[in-house]
């Protein structure tokens, strides 16, 4: 089994590096782990735009209707999970 949090700290760690800045180093790690994450919320981010096309051109009720549940799901899934990926700079710009 892999544990997502050791790779992605191997993955920044430099054995020359020492503690002097482990916070940095820290928190390079825990963005390197992020990486897979904010590349799928794009994936759900373009989601929503498709659908939020589908809904707009939808010749029913039933259909726009089924869209924008979709897209509602979509919504609130991704304002759950957004503020524990992106920093508030990122969030402000989306």
């Amino acid at each position: 089994m892999t544990d997502p949090a050791v790779e992605a700290a191997q993955r920044v760690w430099r054995p020359d590096w020492s503690f002097i800045d482990a916070e940095g180093k820290l928190t390079d790690a825990a963005r390197e782990m992020a990486k897979p994450i904010r590349e799928q919320m794009a994936v759900i981010r373009r989601r929503y735009s498709e659908l939020e096309d589908l809904m707009l051109a939808a010749d029913t009720s039933a259909l726009m209707s089924r869209y924008a549940n979709e897209m509602a799901g979509i919504k609130y899934a991704y304002d759950l999970l957004a503020p524990l990926i992106f920093t508030s700079e990122e969030l402000e710009r989306a």
